[in-house]
Formats: C-alpha cells, sequence, structure tokens
C-alpha cells in the first residue's frame, strides 16, 4: 500500500486529494473526551507507518498517518 497522498485535478483547476480507505486500529472506539498531546498523536502516526512498511524517516509519509484533532489540549 503507498503512503503518498494522490491527487485528483477538478474542473476548476483545484487539486482534491483522493480518499482511500485505511484499516482503522479498534473499531467501536468512543472519543476521546480531550485531544491528545502532539507527542502522542506523532508516536501514533510514526507507529501506523511502520505497521504499513512506510518510510519513517519520510516527512509525508509520517503527516499522512496524523489524527486530526479538534479541540483543545490541556
Amino acid at each position: 500500500m503507498s503512503l503518498r497522498p494522490k491527487f485528483k485535478r477538478l474542473p476548476s483547476g483545484d487539486l482534491r486529494m483522493i480518499r482511500r480507505e485505511v484499516p482503522m486500529l479498534s473499531t467501536g472506539s468512543t472519543l476521546p473526551a480531550l485531544c491528545q498531546s502532539p507527542d502522542v498523536v506523532e508516536d501514533q502516526a510514526v507507529a501506523a507507518v511502520r505497521r504499513f512498511g512506510g518510510d519513517v524517516t519520510s516527512r509525508q509519509h509520517i503527516l499522512g498517518q496524523y489524527i486530526i484533532q479538534f479541540g483543545k489540549y490541556r
């Protein structure tokens, strides 16, 4: 599986990232009450890249596996 994002060009000329299905770590989990720390999110992204057989020295691979969080971090 390629970890590099893929894009398509819209008729307007804008780029849109093509969505791909990625197996989740666990199903049926509830969302955390608070956001996770940046270090935890990065550690999880690095672990996901390793699990998918990607290059952990590639910043693009790691950023592609970040979990986007909305909320506050204490």
